[in-house]
């Protein structure tokens, strides 16, 4: 839904403060932000010096801020599976109904990062 109604917010996107990471299983953005800001943000990656592209992109975005960056204001309901660990990455009800209540009061003091996630 964030991503239809979308009119001012050049990039929504899951960060997480605590754990310095952008959740990149799941965004949307702008195709003139993502080729002016993201594009080439991959060559910075080195997975095996821990230099994950969610890392990478958690400071990239880190260093743009203020900009039109958001999280998702509503809990993203993912079925998925883990395309490097083969695990599931969908919820519980009880655990996604508890990540929706954290999120809405994430989001009236902080709309561009998450805090209760690591």
């Amino acid at each position: 839904m964030d991503c239809r109604l979308n009119e001012s917010t050049s990039l929504i996107i899951d960060l997480c403060r605590f754990s310095q990471k952008a959740r990149t299983h799941l965004f949307c953005v702008r195709t003139d932000f993502y080729r002016k800001y993201l594009l080439d943000t991959y060559k910075n990656c080195d997975d095996e010096s821990g230099d994950w592209i969610e890392r990478i992109l958690f400071k990239r975005l880190e260093s743009l801020m203020p900009f039109e960056i958001s999280t998702f204001s509503v809990e993203p309901d993912l079925k998925a599976i883990s395309g490097s660990t083969g695990g599931d990455l969908g919820s519980s009800v009880l655990k996604y109904n508890a990540k929706s209540i954290l999120r809405i009061f994430n989001r009236l003091f902080d709309k561009q990062y998450l805090w209760y996630t690591r």
